[in-house]
């Protein structure tokens, strides 16, 4: 009976760098969710609530806002990177948060 499995490579890590070898093999996808928009293309519903309110978490201080949103860092860049509607709101929040704004 014929061998139905890929040839066993001694060398683990050339194995993972087969995909390079063939052009066709590799394969792009582009992510990107959209935010419920309103008439004037502005983000709306509770994606734009939930910036808004973790913004005024981080403008009062109230829970440790910066040391809640320090941990985030990461996943709101991924979400402005690929939520257009939501990406101006995220980039407000993060710059707040960078510049410890107060509101009193």
């Amino acid at each position: 009976m014929p061998e139905t499995s890929p040839p066993k490579n001694s060398n683990p890590s050339s194995r993972q760098n087969d995909w390079l070898d063939d052009p066709k093999q590799i394969k792009l996808v582009i992510r990107r969710n959209q935010t419920g928009i309103d008439d004037r293309g502005e983000a709306a519903g509770i994606p734009l609530t939930a910036v808004l309110v973790l913004r005024n978490v981080a403008r009062r201080g109230m829970f440790n806002g910066k040391e809640l949103l320090s941990g985030e860092r990461p996943v709101l860049f991924e979400i402005m990177a690929v939520n257009k509607p939501l990406a101006n709101y995220i980039a407000d929040l993060l710059v707040e948060e960078d510049e410890g704004v107060t509101d009193d």
